[in-house]
């Protein structure tokens, strides 16, 4: 084999590795965009179920001001 035929090779395997190498970015390149959008998602899911807890906090702390007066107005 010539220098010319053992350089076409290695240019053709180089060139199928780029391409293997260029597909595999697209591909980690969708799978990363996915992850971060499933990642804002479940930031807001987060930031609900803080809201949420937080709320549940209030609506016990009034029913228990609500309890005390009705006891306070049973023994008056």
């Amino acid at each position: 084999m010539e220098n010319i035929e053992i350089l076409a090779v290695k240019v053709r395997k180089a060139a199928e590795n780029l391409k293997k190498f260029t597909n595999e970015n697209h591909k980690l390149k969708l799978e990363v965009e996915y992850l971060r959008k499933e990642n804002e998602r479940n930031r807001s899911i987060v930031s609900e179920y803080a809201a949420l807890k937080r709320n549940a906090k209030e609506t016990v702390s009034r029913v228990e001001r609500i309890m005390k007066k009705i006891d306070t107005a049973r023994v008056s």
